[in-house]
């Protein structure tokens, strides 16, 4: 509560007066109509009758002359397009059983567990989830009111720690659609088509409108209805799909669609990936339901938003703004769905959407990493809008986004040797789509250069297949920082081949609160800590005061060498005004990477004495072989030197790959307790360098 309250005068402290009372009348009137709808509910709950079904649906409303002809349009129409192309199915099913036996064999597996009612939910691992229960975190036992009005649906709080309300969400987004559809196709199996009839059916059952968690945010409502219409592509011809259901079904999307316009996440000041959630699904179902009224209104609306988001969260540079390389993958899934649904159905986006659209692919072809694992800065909640993949991808794995952006845009130089093609375009493009890719020239990872991205202050170096990011952007989400770590001038870096050293990840949300704090501390990241102070102050487990400013000072790259040079100013809070300065130049020939932190102020000397605290965070695969060796899983050497004698402390520390995993690691960490300003010099010296004594 008392963060909330420090959230709340932090973000109104520079607003003029007149918005902040626009603000708070805001504020009333959406408690007033909540009051009253909540009222509204309990006396007359508004169900779609058969009647106000067909007579919603303008498009047909002549040749419908009773609810089971409903079912009959819905299967037989050929238009719109979706990129699950029934027409293709043989061709598809074909060309993956031809090319890519294992994937397929994978695909039917999971489809098996899930129809045996086995699911993998956030770091879970395997279970079993028989009969469904859509209000129920099965990680910690705790069940929300299926009844509970979904405004006043709240976090159980510290009363009840561990429980995480992102479970029964992730649960009822419904990405494992597509594995059951992907079973289908490739078996003719009907239990694939009863399972999927009966996972609907019951949600619906058990979720009515504006009742329940599942409501609660809208960005669950319009993620959920995309997966829904995906997966129905699959299962247009199966006798599982009774007109029973297709009319339950249809009812629904008219449902999450009233619901969805009616409860956009929008505020004035600040739209983030919830926002655009929003419109993809609403995107979605304004094409998928064109015989309806409102439908037509939906789909242009979502289209203008977002033209516009795309040009509000996204940096001239072509990163989401939100200060999160996995958000950006999420972020990049929203844009990128509505424009492929758009082309195929001859809607046209703006130019200037598809060109932001395509530079957030060009900062995923470089901001990956030479194994095609995606660099943790900022938060991992593992979040996706669809997935067609075989489950054993890694979270972190991203090389898919670049077949994405490749075929999308025919651009040969998303095509990287290295990377291949991920057999799950198959579904997508289809075998045109793969003829299409295996078309084009391929590039190689050793061909990427060193690259910035200065406006949202990643700045990357790389060789062949040695890497280091390095983060020194603002807290994103135009200072709000929902989901930015404390990891000014930190690194990941991955070198010869290996992770070595690590951003720890995010853990979780909500569920633990000391623990999200400790992920997204300073001393959980590669950079500097002073007087065990944060570089940002935190205000509420999603928002931090925007302190640390980073500025970068120099930035020079070459065939030879990259020199990255940048400082913030969190610590000027503190009573000498410190500023922490990170130099790190890059010897691409030489193996070696050296760093000198300065630690000043603009009087230049200190009037207190100051503990300057380094932690350097090592890969799971990492070991210490000595007090300053590392041996890689390899068996390859990195030395860290010192310029001054130092005591470097062996501490325990924590990897999280994906949301609810926490991984055992090791860090060093070493310190200074000085009363004047330090220069400190080091070296991560490796290859050939390292191998000497």
């Amino acid at each position: 509560m008392i963060r909330n309250v420090r959230h709340y005068f932090y973000r109104i402290r520079s607003l003029p007066p007149g918005k902040v009372i626009r603000i708070i009348l805001d504020r009333f009137r959406n408690k007033i109509h909540r009051y009253w709808d909540r009222f509204w509910m309990r006396v007359k709950r508004e169900e779609i009758s058969n009647e106000r079904l067909i007579k919603a649906m303008i498009k047909t409303r002549a040749t419908l002359g009773k609810i089971e002809d409903v079912f009959d349009y819905f299967r037989k129409r050929e238009e719109p397009r979706c990129f699950i192309d029934f027409v293709r199915k043989e061709e598809i099913v074909r060309a993956l059983k031809t090319d890519y036996p294992e994937v397929v064999r994978s695909f039917i597996s999971e489809a098996d567990r899930i129809c045996d009612g086995v699911f993998s939910v956030m770091g879970s691992g395997d279970k079993k989830l028989q009969p469904m229960d859509w209000h129920f975190d099965f990680k910690s036992g705790y069940r929300w009111n299926p009844k509970t009005y979904y405004k006043d649906i709240e976090y159980p709080g510290k009363a009840c720690e561990g429980v995480d309300i992102k479970i029964p969400w992730e649960i009822s987004r419904f990405n494992y659609l597509t594995r059951l559809g992907q079973a289908y196709w490739l078996t003719g199996d009907e239990k694939y088509g009863r399972k999927f009839v009966y996972l609907i059916s019951d949600w619906i059952v058990n979720n009515p409108v504006k009742q329940g968690l599942n409501w609660s945010s809208t960005i669950e409502v319009g993620i959920r209805v995309a997966n829904w219409i995906t997966g129905w592509e699959f299962f247009k011809d199966s006798p599982a799909i009774a007109p029973e259901f297709m009319v339950k079904f249809i009812k629904s999307l008219l449902g999450h669609g009233r619901f969805i316009k009616s409860n956009l996440e929008y505020t004035e000041g600040l739209t983030s990936n919830h926002y655009i959630s929003n419109m993809a699904g609403l995107f979605y179902l304004g094409l998928f339901l064109p015989e309806f009224e409102e439908a037509k209104g939906w789909l242009n609306f979502s289209k203008r938003e977002l033209e516009k988001e795309i040009e509000k969260q996204v940096y001239s540079d072509g990163v989401d703004f939100e200060a999160s390389t996995c958000y950006h993958r999420f972020v990049l899934e929203l844009f990128f769905y509505p424009a492929l649904l758009a082309r195929l159905n001859r809607i046209d986006f703006s130019p200037d959407y598809l060109a932001q659209l395509k530079k957030m692919f060009d900062f995923t072809l470089y901001g990956l990493k030479p194994d095609g694992r995606m660099p943790q800065l900022g938060d991992n909640d593992s979040g996706r809008l669809h997935k067609f993949e075989a489950g054993t991808r890694e979270v972190l794995d991203m090389k898919y986004l670049l077949s994405l952006g490749a075929i999308f845009f025919r651009e040969p130089k998303y095509k990287l040797r290295e990377f291949g093609f991920s057999p799950e375009m198959l579904w997508i493009f289809g075998p045109e789509g793969l003829r299409e890719w295996r078309k084009m020239r391929e590039g190689t990872v050793a061909g990427l250069k060193s690259k910035s991205f200065s406006d949202a202050g990643i700045y990357i170096m790389r060789e062949g297949s040695n890497y280091l990011i390095v983060s020194s952007g603002p807290n994103g989400q135009n200072g709000n920082g929902g989901h930015s770590h404390n990891d000014k001038l930190s690194f990941e870096g991955f070198i010869d081949g290996e992770q070595v050293f690590i951003d720890p990840g995010t853990y979780v949300y909500t569920s633990f609160p000391n623990w999200r704090d400790k992920f997204r501390s300073a001393r959980f990241h590669n950079t500097v800590m002073i007087d065990e102070k944060e570089q940002n102050r935190f205000l509420t487990l999603f928002s931090m005061m925007e302190e640390a400013k980073p500025k970068v000072i120099k930035w020079e790259t070459s065939d030879s060498f990259d020199i990255f040079t940048a400082e913030h100013y969190g610590y000027a809070r503190l009573s000498d005004k410190l500023i922490h300065q990170r130099t790190i130049k890059f010897h691409k020939k030489d193996f070696r990477w050296e760093f000198e932190d300065k630690v000043y102020n603009l009087k230049n000397r200190f009037s207190d004495k100051h503990l300057i605290q380094w932690s350097l965070i090592l890969h799971p695969d990492i070991e210490i072989e000595e007090s300053n060796t590392l041996r890689t899983k390899k068996e390859k050497k990195i030395k860290i030197i010192f310029e001054n004698r130092i005591e470097i402390n062996q501490e325990d520390a924590w990897y999280s790959p994906e949301y609810g995993v926490k991984i055992p690691s090791k860090r060093f960490t070493w310190g200074l307790l000085t009363d004047k300003p330090i220069s400190f010099r080091w070296i991560i010296q490796y290859g050939k360098a390292g191998e000497e004594d």
